[in-house]
């Protein structure tokens, strides 16, 4: 995995240790951190608390944080190949969200979890990428019949469908992370994967 100097990437490494007898797992897990900017390599962290209920939770962990630091160095170069900020994706990809909603975009910036506002202390770095622009008024005959019925008053005031807005129509994989108390938290529908005017 490469890095650069806006990421820190960490890599987890769970052990989970045997009784001698081999039949039950202990209650304990060590989990070791390696920091690839700010740390030797020879420099580790053992922490010890409880093992999740179920060790197929703790596979999605790992699955999810080797998923999170691929996509991580693969965003990392192409913002170093072509100096993208906070918009980052490239034009080709970037109308294929919004299908009919002609200005409807996929955009994208890089927070640390706290940023988010859920009420998480991290400082574990994640991009987010949201919905954004103007969606025009769709001109399909069922538009144009709605719209006669209801300037000529055939509909109740309280049938004047809502106006359309950009928004997610699919989103990104659940986010998983270590807050700064060392626990595990994961958290869905957090981020817009493509984008449509609903």
């Amino acid at each position: 995995v490469s890095t650069n100097d806006n990421f820190i990437c960490f890599f987890w490494q769970v052990l989970i240790k045997q009784n001698q007898d081999n039949k039950t797992p202990l209650k304990k897990q060590t989990i070791i951190y390696y920091s690839l900017h700010t740390l030797p390599t020879t420099t580790a962290y053992t922490v010890e608390e409880l093992l999740p209920n179920d060790f197929e939770d703790t596979l999605d962990f790992i699955k999810v944080t080797i998923s999170r630091l691929r996509r991580s160095s693969s965003a990392g170069s192409r913002r170093g190949r072509g100096g993208g900020g906070v918009q980052g994706l490239d034009p080709h990809r970037r109308n294929r969200g919004g299908g009919r909603g002609q200005g409807c975009v996929l955009r994208q910036i890089h927070l640390n979890v706290s940023d988010l506002g859920l009420g998480y202390r991290s400082g574990e770095e994640m991009i987010f990428r949201y919905c954004s622009g103007p969606c025009r008024r769709s001109q399909t005959n069922y538009d144009k019949i709605l719209y006669n019925l209801l300037y000529n008053r055939k509909l109740p005031k309280e049938d004047t469908p809502s106006q359309i807005c950009c928004r997610p129509i699919a989103f990104d994989d659940n986010l998983s992370f270590l807050d700064d108390n060392l626990i595990y938290h994961t958290v869905k529908k957090h981020s817009a994967r493509k984008c449509g005017c609903v």
